[in-house]
């Protein structure tokens, strides 16, 4: 998904990436970032519906 040229799909996997890989991070941590990063993706998720891709009706897309 795409907002505003910033391809956040790719954004959100490279930060996994970087997690996993990461050593020196606390358990406490590392659960509480990806955490925040499951929220951001099922907020996104939920801000880019549209009818088009969703069971809204047309009246309630974002006006251009």
């Amino acid at each position: 998904m795409k907002i505003d040229f910033i391809d956040v799909d790719s954004a959100i996997s490279h930060a996994k990436q970087l997690l996993e890989t990461e050593r020196d991070i606390s358990p406490a941590l590392k659960s509480a970032l990806e955490v925040i990063l499951l929220l951001v993706t099922v907020l996104l998720n939920g801000v880019t519906l549209n009818s088009k891709n969703s069971s809204k009706p047309p009246a309630s897309d974002p006006k251009p």
